[in-house]
């Protein structure tokens, strides 16, 4: 090997060494300080320094400088997060509460699709007036591009509200629900008086009342609730009724027929179903999270 061939391989092996110093250094500094200016927010994307591990799948650093606006942005009073600590954990917690989202999502076969992006971005564009106005909004107010609020809020929003609906229908999360509202209908079937399980058990606030909702026609209620209570005669208990988000058993006590419209006067033992948030945070409880960023209050 000649002395030429040499010296290329010590500046390679210098400039290797080099590199790795200052991905260090710059690794610790992200850990210990978190800053998220641009340069700092820039080596991040080049560099996937993790933020935090949840169940073996890591979200980057870079990921943490974007959402820094996003915490800004959603609370009017920006000086709560000014000081460090509180701002961080917010932080912190909206990134693990997006990976839940996408976690469960994902063991729930909920994808958002391309398309249904571009249909929320047009109308958007549409109400902006222009693209470069919607861009110009979105920036003013989150500080962030297009692309980052595509991915951080609009693909977030239409995946909450997919997961929220395939969370409301999955039979394995919902049975403990259907199982309280099923013993429910079989303790009225065996004669338990209606008012008292409604004032016992009801999760609606007019369990208070003995479940009484008053009178009702069919267009003060939704259309689940009133091909339920118009199908019953007087004194008669519905079986239960599933909704969107939750099972419900009605009791008519009286009906009033007019010219003009049907009334029912109704009492309702409603249970709520298992939200998408009360699923998430059992998730996240049971998730292995750790976080590689160091909090330090007044950093």
């Amino acid at each position: 090997m000649n002395k030429e061939t040499i010296k290329k391989h010590s500046v390679t092996r210098v400039t290797i060494i080099l590199f790795a110093a200052i991905a260090v250094v710059a690794g610790v500094v992200i850990i210990f300080f978190q800053p998220t200016g641009r340069v700092w927010v820039s080596l991040a994307r080049a560099i996937p320094y993790p933020a935090l591990l949840m169940n073996y799948s890591y979200v980057r650093y870079s990921e943490y400088a974007d959402f820094s606006n996003l915490a800004y942005s959603q609370d009017g009073d920006q000086s709560a997060f000014e000081s460090g600590i509180g701002k961080r954990e917010r932080i912190l917690n909206m990134l693990i509460r997006k990976e839940a989202l996408e976690q469960l999502a994902k063991k729930l076969g909920v994808r958002v699709e391309k398309n249904e992006i571009e249909s929320a971005i047009a109308l958007l564009v549409e109400s902006a007036g222009s693209k470069k106005d919607y861009e110009q909004q979105i920036y003013d107010r989150l500080g962030l591009d297009s692309k980052q609020f595509a991915r951080y809020v609009i693909q977030q929003d239409i995946l909450m509200e997919k997961a929220g609906q395939a969370v409301s229908n999955d039979a394995v999360i919902q049975e403990e629900k259907r199982k309280i509202a099923s013993d429910i209908y079989k303790r009225l079937a065996e004669g338990e008086d209606f008012s008292a399980l409604a004032s016992e058990l009801s999760e609606d606030p007019s369990g208070a009342y003995g479940g009484d909702l008053g009178f009702v026609s069919k267009n003060t209620v939704n259309s689940a609730w009133a091909d339920s209570i118009f199908s019953l005669s007087k004194g008669q208990i519905s079986s239960v009724v599933e909704t969107d988000d939750a099972y419900v058993i009605f009791a008519v006590d009286e009906i009033v027929e007019t010219e003009a419209v049907s009334q029912a006067h109704v009492r309702m033992i409603l249970i709520k179903k298992r939200g998408l948030n009360d699923v998430m945070q059992e998730y996240i409880k049971n998730s292995r999270i750790i976080k590689f960023l160091r909090i330090q209050k007044g950093k």
